[in-house]
């Protein structure tokens, strides 16, 4: 790993340094996550060249690959007599400057957003790649804990208090995060013994060397920073005392979330160009490169299997004296959904020209939502995108058929089951999703004048393709490569989460705004998405997906749509007129059933553990999924059908075999086993459940109590009649169905 010459040597000497990142490196004990960070504010601000003259920007990026443009987006770059000038190439990664002054108009023929070829662009956190979602990230009903340390330097005391900051805990990010998961995430503050007890803020602490300054080049001495504040602040938390699911020596970001906030400014308002110094980058990382520290004997702040990390952000917005004022809560939002829930960034991280899914998401540009009662960007964070929360357990998104009343996602009727549905295609890893977008509750950031406006409203439509997602999750890149009728073909990449813009002028591919009022559907734009609609509802090799949303209301708090499935139902013959056939195709066509070679089901038949991790490694991943080539059980060899479901299976936790070391995958699955397992998929074995026995035949004393709870908890099982679970029952293949459907698909 590299990094920049001058940062390092206010440290230690420069040959040092590099020693011992290369002997990290080629130990294999370096293991440092990708950087995840906020994009850059979309705010214009003025600035004023050399001669006087004053023009426009807005900064673009993030902590990792960052530039200026001017407002009506053509890139520009300081020359060496300090003025700005417009950018007309590039060689390698230097711009070549056009001899326009960036306060005079573009030159004729000047192609906006000018960026180096990717490969030419600073590699994330050079070139270490960040896994998927860890396993630890939560997912459904979760209780949290966050800890602010406020750092401030020998050159830059803190401007605002620790009651400034402890509002945002108790109040703002709590309430954030209860309201987009539907009452699922409660954040607490942490536990601690500075001034004010126990409100989650630790500073301001002085960390005892000036301010590093990293502007647009967030490294090394951002991770110092971060260790030496947790240090500083090691006296007033006991930090041990969070290591608790599982207590294993570390203290990871589910368990204890920790955020550093550095006195001065933050970067992403206003950019490299703009922003006030000392500032730092807003961004989400760990500590792998300096050493996570370790304190009240446990580690915090490591890599951990992308369990830990921590967030850094600066604390004051400003490009001038006049705008000042404390960091708004978006850029909080933001980075804890990347620290504790493990989302991705849904903005282009690839920087070449589009815009990701838009202001549509907080993890996208949406983290700067601004209501049309608000002074500042930030200040109304835009909820997640129905993907996010479908990621994460916080909606259904059942698969919607026929006419569909959908609540707005910000109203205060709106509930896990009522705001966001799915449409299917023929194939398992292309779907739609639809939600309703008002301005409500935190939604109101979407009425920036330069988005959406005031008074928008109707449904967003998305086109997911999972494996896209899969692949490009463990990048960053969810959302790096856009495609458009007539553009970069679709066939070949696009985005993982789309939205499937009204207008068909897709300008958040092109790169023109970050969404506006007509991307939704609604009576009066267009009320009707199917094959022969503008933008059509074909996959993205060009084929049709069958799926349609039509006939849509007009825009309200709830709207109703005829939701139809892409033409997916399963093909099995012995399945026509059963009690689960509608579980059967849903599972069919989510790609978690194949059925038997000779075209059945079998409904009637038991199924057997090497069927059951099939089919929840399928439900979890798709077919797209890592695992380890050494097999784990001695009855599950490398040959066997199952092998890669049932490793993958053992390394999620979901199951550790039988005492004798085997698997046992011909065995038939008991309901006792089977609450376990899917349990254990959903939620680990950190899961609350009550206390008081559901049925009568699954007293408090049972090895599978706790499972059994939470899945009638989840409504995923009524039992089998008269009060009583039956757990010793065998699963049957159609009763399979109908478990698989309700825990991962959201049916009733």
């Amino acid at each position: 790993m590299k990094f920049k010459e001058e940062y390092i040597l206010k440290r230690k000497p420069l040959i040092v340094i590099l020693c011992i990142i290369t002997a990290f490196i080629f130990s294999g004990l370096f293991m440092a996550q990708e950087s995840h960070a906020v994009p850059a504010s979309p705010d214009v601000f003025e600035i004023v060249q050399p001669d006087g003259n004053v023009f426009k920007i807005r900064a673009r990026g993030d902590e990792w690959n960052n530039w200026t443009e001017t407002a009506n987006r053509y890139s520009i770059e300081k020359d060496s007599n300090g003025y700005w000038r417009y950018i007309q190439g590039f060689d390698g990664s230097e711009p070549l400057l056009s001899n326009t002054y960036a306060n005079d108009n573009p030159p004729l023929g000047l192609q906006k957003h000018k960026r180096p070829a990717p490969d030419f662009l600073r590699q994330r956190a050079e070139g270490e790649e960040a896994p998927e979602a860890p396993s630890q990230a939560p997912v459904g009903p979760f209780t949290g804990n966050i800890l602010f340390i406020l750092a401030e330097f020998t050159d830059r005391a803190g401007t605002y208090s620790e009651a400034n900051f402890a509002t945002f805990i108790n109040n703002n990010i709590n309430d954030y995060f209860n309201k987009a998961s539907y009452g699922d995430v409660t954040l607490n503050p942490a536990n601690e013994i500075f001034g004010t007890f126990n409100n989650g803020v630790v500073g301001w602490v002085n960390v005892g060397y000036p301010h590093p300054n990293t502007v647009g080049s967030t490294g090394i001495l951002n991770q110092q920073l971060t260790k030496d504040a947790i240090q500083f602040a090691d006296p007033y938390v006991n930090f041990a005392a969070y290591d608790t699911s599982p207590a294993d020596g570390y203290v990871d970001s589910h368990e204890l979330a920790v955020v550093v906030i550095a006195a001065g400014y933050e970067t992403a308002w206003g950019g490299v160009a703009g922003a006030l110094q000392p500032n730092v980058w807003g961004h989400k990382w760990d500590l792998g490169a300096v050493g996570a520290p370790t304190v009240d004997g446990v580690i915090v702040g490591d890599y951990h299997s992308n369990a830990g990390g921590y967030a850094q952000f600066g604390e004051i917005h400003a490009t001038s004296p006049a705008d000042s004022h404390q960091a708004t809560m978006g850029i909080m939002v933001h980075e804890l959904g990347h620290l504790i829930f493990g989302l991705p960034d849904l903005y282009d991280t690839t920087f070449i020209y589009s815009e990701g899914l838009g202001a549509y998401g907080v993890m996208g540009a949406g983290s700067w939502g601004r209501a049309s009662s608000d002074t500042y960007s930030g200040e109304t964070p835009v909820l997640p995108c129905a993907w996010s929360k479908y990621d994460r357990g916080w909606v259904n998104a059942a698969i919607g058929s026929g006419s569909t009343s959908i609540t707005a996602a910000g109203a205060g009727s709106a509930t896990q089951a009522n705001t966001v549905f799915r449409v299917t295609t023929a194939l398992p890893n292309e779907y739609f999703m639809v939600e309703n977008r008002q301005p409500l509750g935190y939604d109101r950031g979407l009425e920036r004048f330069d988005w959406l406006g005031a008074g928008f409203g109707g449904l967003a439509i998305w086109h997911i393709d999972s494996n896209t997602i899969a692949t490009k999750r463990s990048l960053n890149q969810v959302n790096g490569y856009q495609c458009w009728p007539d553009g970069p073909s679709c066939a070949t990449d696009h985005f993982g989460v789309a939205v499937e813009q009204a207008d068909a002028i897709w300008d958040l591919e092109k790169g023109n705004n970050r969404g506006n009022a007509t991307d939704l559907w609604y009576s009066g734009n267009k009320t009707d998405f199917n094959s022969g609609s503008t933008p059509d509802s074909n996959l993205y090799n060009g084929s049709s997906s069958g799926a349609g949303v039509t006939s849509i209301s007009a825009s309200g708090t709830v709207m109703t749509a005829n939701l139809g499935a892409g033409g997916c139902t399963a093909p099995f013959s012995d399945i026509t007129g059963h009690w689960a056939e509608n579980y059967i195709d849903a599972i069919y066509c989510a790609g978690i059933t194949t059925g038997f070679p000779d075209g059945t089901y079998r409904p009637e038949d038991s199924v057997i553990r090497a069927q059951m991790a099939a089919f929840i490694i399928r439900a979890l991943y798709g077919e797209s999924f890592s695992y380890g080539s050494t097999p784990y059980f001695p009855d599950v060899p490398a040959s066997h059908w199952a092998f890669k479901y049932v490793q993958r299976l053992f390394e999620d936790g979901i199951t550790t075999g039988f005492p004798d070391g085997t698997y046992k995958p011909d065995n038939v699955v008991i309901r006792a086993q089977m609450a376990a397992f899917i349990i254990r998929a959903l939620y680990g074995e950190s899961f609350s459940y009550g206390s008081t026995p559901y049925f009568s035949d699954v007293p408090a004393s049972h090895w599978a109590f706790k499972y059994v709870q939470r899945l009638f908890e989840d409504s995923i099982t009524t039992g089998c009649g008269g009060s009583n679970y039956c757990p010793n029952n065998v699963v049957t293949r159609a009763q399979m169905a109908a478990f698989l459907s309700r825990a991962f698909l959201g049916m009733p």
